[in-house]
């Protein structure tokens, strides 16, 4: 049973741990995946032309044009729709009136199965009857188990440039924090470097094959965000790779973030810069409450964001419609 799974760029997280994880569980009940890249227009409608040989389509993310659907809808004997973000939005637009939104709305009503990220994603889908939520999760078995290096503490963050601006509402706190405890360095992991980092803050460049060590060089992961249409579509992803190390967090009491987190768990939220300054420092300082909250990050993360479990079900609800 060949399923054609459309993607607009390999690299990308969406990609590696929304798809290419569960290949081997698609493969496990049946169907075989191939994956094609989409961005050039006549290879798309090449490819869109080519559907009906498949048993299905399953569309990552990407938002087609209302010609390129109508016609994948009459090829197609089923469409799979996949999203991680607040995809009828942009960052800046929350218009309900855009282009953007008016593709996702087709999306929506051309798919015979919907996968939101998270249950505020899956509102935007209306139609509860098609629409399944699967968390952004790991397979927690490959992440070994952190363990703190005495008093030497590193708060870290991992992340792309796009979401790399969350981060300068608590610059901030990096300072307080760094010049009330020596011991303590901001690790800033990314694909590009901050302007700001100095001192004790610093920064590594994120490679694809060292993520894990990169991760358990942390002792405290964070994920601040702003509160808008866009973040609460943000499915929490940094808290899940941190807790499957077993780290505490704090984060911003944005949208999935305050399901993934239980506040005084583990992790704390935080709001304002003297919060992140308190939480964090209650971390650095109380010993028995990080080992607390540690042993509970990972014992969550095995629990509701393990791939075993979102492997089997998501393999086994697509199998089911087609």
């Amino acid at each position: 049973m060949k399923i054609l799974c459309l993607i607009s760029n390999p690299d990308r997280p969406s990609y590696r741990y929304r798809i290419e994880q569960y290949v081997p569980f698609f493969v496990s009940t049946g169907m075989d995946i191939e994956v094609r890249e989409i961005n050039q227009k006549f290879k798309r409608w090449k490819l869109i032309y080519s559907a009906d040989r498949y048993a299905g389509v399953f569309i990552q993310k990407k938002l087609l044009s209302r010609p390129e659907l109508w016609f994948l809808r009459r090829k197609a004997k089923k469409i799979v729709y996949d999203y991680d973000d607040a995809v009828k939005f942009t960052k800046d637009c929350f218009s309900t009136k855009s282009r953007r939104y008016k593709r996702f709305k087709s999306m929506i009503e051309a798919a015979d199965l919907i996968v939101a990220g998270n249950e505020y994603l899956a509102d935007f889908a209306g139609d509860k009857n098609k629409v399944i939520v699967v968390p952004t999760v790991v397979d927690v078995s490959k992440y070994p188990i952190h363990s703190r290096n005495g008093n030497n503490v590193t708060i870290g963050w991992i992340g792309s440039r796009s979401t790399q601006n969350y981060l300068e509402n608590i610059v901030p706190v990096f300072k307080k924090i760094t010049d009330r405890y020596p011991q303590v360095i901001v690790k800033i992991v990314s694909d590009e470097m901050s302007s700001w980092s100095s001192g004790n803050v610093v920064w590594e460049r994120w490679g694809k094959e060292k993520e894990i060590e990169q991760l358990l060089s942390f002792d405290i992961g964070i994920m601040p965000l702003m509160d808008d249409p866009w973040t609460r579509g943000k499915c929490g992803f940094k808290l899940i790779q941190y807790m499957a190390t077993g780290i505490p967090v704090v984060c911003s009491p944005v949208g999935v973030n305050n399901s993934i987190v239980q506040n005084g768990v583990n992790g704390f939220f935080a709001s304002g810069t003297n919060d992140w300054e308190e939480k964090l420092s209650l971390l650095i300082e109380d010993k028995n409450l990080y080992n607390s909250m540690a042993v509970n990050s990972r014992n969550i993360a095995e629990k509701n964001y393990n791939l075993a479990h979102w492997g089997t079900f998501l393999s086994g609800k697509i199998k089911s419609i087609l």
